[in-house]
């Protein structure tokens, strides 16, 4: 730079002779004065004092520093460059020149330049907290300095590895642990997008488990690997060259779930939040990321390790402490964290020295509890979910194993029945009766013990806690009762030795009928706390089915003129025994069929003794969605139970247009009233009692053409959508008294 470079004449230059003056006798107030002038902007001023100075003082580091600023102000990079080094090169130790080299090296992409300066100042100062601060709040000049490109990151990621290899491994259940959250926070039919996909196994993983996926990367050849790995597998997928760091090229509300893992971390905390930001933009629930796990001690000192000794090939990697202010910022909530990944960790002990104490390390892991090593979190990934809503999320506690149900044949109900209306985004089956976990009707399914329970609560954000059954579901419920969720138990029953006395625990008790509420109150439960819901029944399947092949099929399978149902366990609570003894009053010309598991051989004996076992046909399940045609092929539908918590078997038959036969007690006598809508029985324990009322509603015609009629008009309360919306508003009441 000389003095002839500078634009100066006598109109820009007034004023100028007095300071033109100071540089003999005061060149620090007169560099003090070219500092004022370049930070208002006067440029051309500023330059022609900066260079009287270096005329008199060519090695005044701080001028050059001055020309370099000016430089860089006007878009003269190489010049402002040259003025930097040579102004660092006079003065190696002035962190502000410094920091003024580094910033134009990452902006020129010199990244081996800026990374020598940078070294060289962390050595030449250890103990200098001002070097420090640098080297911690400049985490965008290591960004910038091991930001890869794609052919990098394809060398990095699948370098010498095959699509026939990850194949392979995926097809012998050999993958990431992290697949977990993505299951767990997707479900079968979900679009889900991956940003920064690089081989693509997790969502190759994703796709065969029913979602539908579409992988986002920059790398041609990333892509490429995947499209092939997806081939393999014979699954679908969606492929996108495309930089995370630019607007998505989809469009609003586009997915149910963006995800993300080995992605931001290599990014500054701007392009993070742009990522995010943009990940909620085409996201219509949630938005997920995994991260490097800033507490993982055993990944931090791989890296380091790796770092030091020039074998790290990832770029830069910022682990975080935490993302939820990333996600905040991108307009996310309900945001929860946690890690996994405890033992994938122990890979980063690459080095042989290090190889024995990863060995230990996997030993005492080995020897830990699941929940142990959640407890430390320890994980080599921190998973963040956000959601663009506050998501409401249930934990059901089943009174019996799910297959049961679909061994019942009712299975594909359980969604419906346990979700009404799909009022809750999340449902968790936590059932200590569970053995395998997986996603499966409408709910993630999680085998948990009572030790666990209480933490899974807390995990999984859950704000209710239904429990089927007031008997060991309540029992388990209770016992991992977290402050502030409230638990509801359902109580089906009116035999009193079926509650435990954890029933009064519960928050609220969900009785069926008024029976079942005047036992939990005699069993002590407040009555405020006591919510009337009756059982449903989805009247589109239960419905008189009207098929003549079934009918004669039915005609001559039961053998009889008049065909009496009996539905129902073969236990006592359902009087079997009293209908087999009514047939000895009834003749031959009927035959009862007997619907229920239990043991059919006492039933058979009772029967054979008194002479009308060929009247008796014991079958020990029904698929569900087959009941209707036997309710609508029968004569009569007679069940003279003992006692019943609701019966939903009756309203079963009755919406099937069904001639009911039952008991004169609570809760049938609640819905069907006498010669209207069926016949109840006062002596359910008198055999000739029981085959009188089964007589005239085999045999009256009128009574049976009126009975039919208004059959389903006592079943409609009891409907699905009706019962549902009476369960929705349960569920609100209880989360707005809550909140």
């Amino acid at each position: 730079m000389t003095i002839n470079s500078a634009l100066y004449n006598q109109e820009t230059g007034e004023g100028m002779g007095d300071i033109i003056r100071m540089c003999d006798d005061d060149p620090v107030q007169l560099l003090a004065t070219a500092e004022e002038y370049a930070q208002s902007g006067q440029l051309d001023q500023a330059e022609y004092i900066t260079c009287l100075l270096l005329l008199k003082d060519n090695s005044n580091a701080d001028a050059w520093n001055l020309i370099g600023f000016i430089n860089h102000a006007r878009g003269q990079i190489e010049e402002a460059l040259a003025s930097f080094e040579k102004a660092c090169s006079l003065a190696p130790d002035n962190i502000d020149i410094a920091k003024n080299l580094l910033d134009l090296y990452i902006q020129l992409g010199r990244t081996a330049d800026a990374d020598r300066l940078l070294q060289k100042l962390l050595e030449s100062h250890p103990q200098d907290r001002e070097i420090q601060e640098i080297a911690s709040t400049l985490q965008h000049v290591n960004l910038r300095l091991h930001q890869l490109g794609a052919d990098e990151w394809h060398d990095a990621i699948i370098n010498a590895r095959k699509p026939e290899d990850v194949a392979d491994e995926i097809s012998r259940g050999e993958y990431p642990e992290w697949v977990a959250p993505m299951l767990d926070h997707t479900k079968p039919g979900d679009l889900v997008v991956e940003l920064g996909s690089g081989t693509g196994t997790i969502s190759a993983v994703l796709a065969l488990n029913g979602r539908k996926v579409v992988l986002v990367d920059y790398s041609r050849e990333n892509l490429e690997f995947s499209r092939q790995l997806f081939d393999l597998l014979g699954v679908d997928g969606e492929f996108i060259l495309a930089d995370v760091t630019q607007k998505l090229p989809f469009s609003d509300g586009y997915a149910d779930v963006v995800w993300s893992s080995g992605l931001l971390e290599h990014f500054s905390d701007d392009e993070v939040v742009h990522i995010l930001t943009e990940s909620a933009r085409i996201s219509k629930r949630a938005v997920i990321s995994l991260v490097p796990n800033a507490n993982s001690l055993i990944y931090r000192f791989g890296k380091w390790e790796q770092e030091r000794s020039g074998k790290w090939k990832y770029g830069h990697e910022d682990p975080k402490w935490s993302m939820v202010d990333y996600f905040g910022k991108a307009g996310l909530e309900d945001i929860r964290e946690y890690s996994i990944g405890t033992k994938h960790s122990l890979q980063f002990l690459v080095s042989p020295e290090l190889q024995p104490a990863a060995a230990k390390l996997s030993e005492f892991l080995g020897t830990l509890s699941d929940s142990e090593i959640k407890r430390f979190n320890q994980g080599y990934l921190l998973t963040t979910v956000g959601f663009k809503r506050k998501q409401l999320r249930l934990a059901v506690i089943p009174s019996d194993p799910l297959e049961a149900y679909a061994a019942k044949g009712n299975a594909y109900l359980l969604q419906d029945y346990y979700n009404p209306t799909s009022y809750f985004d999340e449902v968790y089956c936590l059932s200590p009766v569970e053995e395998t976990e997986r996603f499966a009707y409408g709910m993630r399914v999680i085998p948990t013990t009572a030790e666990e329970l209480l933490e899974r609560i807390r995990d999984l954000g859950v704000d209710i806690v239904r429990a089927y059954g007031g008997f060991w579901p309540c029992d388990f419920a209770v016992k991992g009762k977290v402050e502030g969720v409230p638990v509801v138990v359902s109580v089906h029953d009116d035999r009193e030795s079926w509650l435990y006395d954890s029933i009064l625990q519960a928050d609220h008790v969900i009785v069926m009928s008024g029976a079942v509420r005047e036992v939990v109150i005699k069993r002590g439960v407040p009555s405020e706390r006591i919510i009337d819901l009756p059982n449903r029944v989805n009247l589109d399947i239960f419905n008189r089915v009207e098929d003549k092949e079934f009918k004669t099929w039915f005609d001559k399978q039961f053998p009889g003129k008049h065909t009496i149902l009996h539905i129902g366990r073969k236990d006592p609570q359902k009087n079997a025994d009293t209908l087999i003894k009514a047939l000895t009053h009834l003749g031959p010309d009927y035959t009862a069929i007997f619907i229920g598991r239990g043991n059919d051989d006492i039933y058979r004996k009772l029967a054979s003794d008194c002479g009308v076992l060929e009247q008796c046909h014991f079958i020990q399940s029904i698929p569900n969605n087959e009941l209707p045609k036997y309710y609508s092929a029968c004569s009569c539908m007679c069940t003279p139970s003992r006692c019943e918590g609701f019966g939903i078997v009756f309203i079963e038959a009755l919406a099937c247009g069904a001639v009911v036969v039952t008991s004169n007690i609570a809760p049938m006598n609640e819905y069907i009233t006498d010669r209207v809508h069926g016949i109840l029985i006062n002596d359910l324990e008198n055999p000739e009692a029981v085959a009188a009322a089964v007589k005239i509603a085999c045999t009256d015609k009128e009574l049976r053409f009126n009975l039919q009629a208004n059959a389903r008009s006592a079943a409609e309360p009891f409907s699905k959508p009706s019962v549902d919306q009476l369960e929705r508003a349960i569920y609100e009441t209880i989360i707005k008294n809550r909140a």
